[in-house]
């Protein structure tokens, strides 16, 4: 009695350290999120007001214009902007940068997402232009006139002030730039805020006062380093989410390009509308062109590891004398799929449900239904789990009552296999038989357990591609369900139970 005893101590003692060790190894390397590199800080508002705002230009880029021709593995790395081009833009969603040459979006941050639970005051960053790492949305007018130059020479806009925030009594906010040319070409590049959106209008207005017609094509591109580690992309206990672009087809709605895949081959595809999106975990940013144009597709790897999708619109004609306005619109934020669905066509299929979206996507309704009853995002859980199970209990309890069978004949069965150990063939006989005998289907048991493994597949893939379970708190402890147990309490609860 005493060996035994002093065998479950020595048990309890060894679950104990190991349950300290795990706690001590996830402090240590199982989150290494960190806040987002600092961006440039923006300028003082006591600072006197900038009429018009030249600073030099940076040599060309030829990698910044689209060239679907040229070979992109050659091209040079788009350089980090200094302060004097930057342009600061807030509203209620972003904290955004705008670079004055060429126009660019290169820093977005998402106010209402912070980083990580353990650093809210950290919000996610998606475009950025940091050391070493790049991911930025280009947009431009490619034409041999300018602005945007083949050879890639990009235009270096003017604007009015530095600084811009959507304020209070504000619905709209404009962020209008300006650049022109000696013979009387102007063109006026506009981002358009709108409160609580995270959709973003781009607008170009050309004013053609030359003596020759104008052609060009609008295009808009994102750039992103496959080295820049977005946050939520997954641990050792989670599986690594998609990290790569995707895009619309005529032949495919939903076609997924990883970086590896632009490697080997660079991506072209010609279709009505469409959009170009590059994904991680729960956020999302795409260009979305009208829908009634033709655009060509396009992905390509340039080198050190950048890659850079996007369309090119068709060519657009603006005779002397005349105004011709072009728009697209950005989609930077989170997979909100009640937004997505009003944005473009396919687009909210960037939700990665997988093969099982028919199955997830009403799931994913149920659980926003019972969210709205309860409003706690892990009551709402438990909820839909009831009603899946409650839905499959006449399989589960077909399976259950074909294996208590099967347990009433285990011992006529084990009496068989010793009595025809020597001959496989009678024992497969008599074991029919005794099957027929008892009514007793020896696959019923397995058979309406393989019927619910597609919908609990779906249920794992809502809770984990659903951007609304992200730092949303259920109870006590457990203050964000898109992550483990910090305590590991609900696994060690689950293998007790």
């Amino acid at each position: 009695m005493g060996n035994d005893r002093l065998r479950l101590l020595l048990f309890g003692t060894l679950l104990v350290l190991g349950y300290l060790l795990v706690l001590a190894w996830d402090q240590d390397y199982g989150d290494r999120s960190s806040p987002a590199a600092p961006t440039a800080t923006p300028a003082s508002s006591d600072s006197p007001p900038v009429d018009i705002l030249t600073p030099e230009p940076p040599a060309a880029s030829a990698e910044d214009v689209p060239d679907i021709d040229a070979a992109g593995d050659t091209l040079p790395v788009r350089e980090q902007p200094d302060n004097s081009r930057l342009v600061f833009v807030e509203t209620d969603v972003y904290r955004a940068q705008i670079d004055l040459h060429g126009g660019d979006l290169v820093a977005i941050e998402l106010k209402q997402y912070p980083l990580t639970t353990r650093h809210s005051d950290a919000s996610v960053s998606l475009f950025q232009h940091i050391s070493g790492g790049v991911y930025i949305a280009q947009s431009g007018l490619r034409s041999a006139a300018g602005p945007d130059r083949p050879e890639g020479s990009r235009p270096h806009y003017q604007i009015s002030q530095r600084e811009w925030r959507l304020a209070e009594d504000q619905d709209v906010l404009k962020v209008s730039m300006s650049w022109l040319n000696d013979q009387g070409l102007v063109v006026q590049k506009t981002y358009r805020f709108e409160r609580g959106s995270y959709q973003i209008w781009l607008e170009f207005e050309v004013k053609n006062a030359t003596p020759a017609p104008w052609t060009g094509n609008l295009f808009a591109q994102i750039k992103r380093d496959r080295n820049v580690r977005p946050p939520d992309s997954g641990n050792l206990f989670s599986p690594r989410a998609y990290v790569g672009a995707a895009f619309t087809t005529t032949e495919e709605r939903y076609l997924k390009l990883d970086f590896d895949d632009l490697d080997e081959e660079r991506f072209q595809a010609e279709v009505q509308g469409g959009w170009a999106a590059m994904l991680q975990h729960y956020f999302l940013t795409a260009w979305i062109p009208p829908a009634e144009q033709t655009n060509l597709l396009y992905g390509r790897s340039l080198q050190n590891g950048v890659y850079q999708i996007g369309f090119l619109g068709p060519t657009l004609a603006i005779e002397p004398g005349s105004t011709g306005r072009y728009q697209a619109s950005l989609y930077a934020g989170p997979k909100l799929q009640s937004v997505l669905s009003k944005i473009a066509e396919n687009i909210d299929l960037t939700v990665d449900y997988g093969f099982l979206w028919w199955l997830a996507q009403p799931l994913f309704y149920l659980m926003q239904m019972f969210h709205r009853a309860l409003d706690n995002w892990g009551a709402a859980i438990i909820a839909l789990t009831c009603l899946v199970k409650l839905v499959l209990y006449p399989l589960s309890a077909a399976a259950y009552r074909s294996m208590a069978n099967m347990r009433k004949v285990a011992p006529e069965l084990r009496r068989l296999q010793e009595r025809y150990s020597d001959d496989r063939q009678r024992l497969s006989q008599e074991m029919m038989a005794l099957y027929r005998k008892k009514k007793i289907n020896p696959l019923g048991g397995c058979f309406p357990m393989l019927l619910q493994m597609p919908v609990f597949l779906a249920l794992y893939w809502v809770l984990y591609e659903s951007v609304e379970l992200r730092q949303a708190p259920f109870v006590l402890w457990l203050t964000d369900l898109s992550v483990r147990d910090p305590w590991f309490v609900l696994p060690i609860l689950m293998g007790v139970t």
